[in-house]
């Protein structure tokens, strides 16, 4: 089962004068990559269609859906296969430190 899986620790290093930091991936597919940090992260699917791993959940996710993910929660997308037509997976990540929620 995924919980048992051991998730790998993913060092997001601060940028200065900033509460928080934006990351824009466009891949052909998200592979799996069953990971966590110590920021909070909100991503914002932008295209493509697939599943969402976060902790013990398993969910689909499709453009528009949007998903807060706690700190030192591991998580993953993987993409939906297509064997009839390229696609193309986006999505806007922002992580901000789990200390600074309070103003992120």
């Amino acid at each position: 089962m995924i919980g048992a899986m051991r998730a790998a620790f993913e060092h997001i290093e601060p940028t200065a004068q900033l509460s928080w930091k934006l990351h824009v991936r466009r891949e052909q597919r998200f592979d799996f990559l069953w990971h966590f940090h110590r920021e909070y992260e909100l991503t914002l699917i932008t295209k493509g269609s697939g599943t969402r791993l976060v902790g013990d959940g398993v969910q689909d996710y499709v453009p528009g859906d949007l998903t807060l993910i706690g700190p030192e929660v591991p998580h993953t997308y993987v993409s939906q296969s297509s064997s009839r037509w390229p696609r193309c997976w986006s999505g806007r990540r922002a992580d901000c430190p789990s200390r600074a929620m309070g103003g992120c």
